[in-house]
């Protein structure tokens, strides 16, 4: 979940027509199980993505997480 919110915070800083510079791996997914509030565990599967560090700012502080 870490790696997603950092993910966002790096897309929301980039023009609309580079976020298409992010590359997918095809069929690469990674699987892992969360739990809900209620202790209940869900299976989630998302995409393995390849970000460059120039879509990164010099200061990581600069990202909103």
């Amino acid at each position: 979940m870490a790696y997603y919110r950092v993910l966002r915070a790096v897309l929301q800083r980039l023009p609309g027509n580079r976020q298409n510079d992010l590359a997918a791996h095809p069929n690469c997914q990674e699987e892992f199980t969360i739990h809900d509030q209620s202790g209940r565990p869900l299976r989630v599967q998302v995409p393995l993505l390849t970000v460059s560090p120039e879509q990164f700012p010099d200061q990581i502080d600069e990202l909103a997480i």
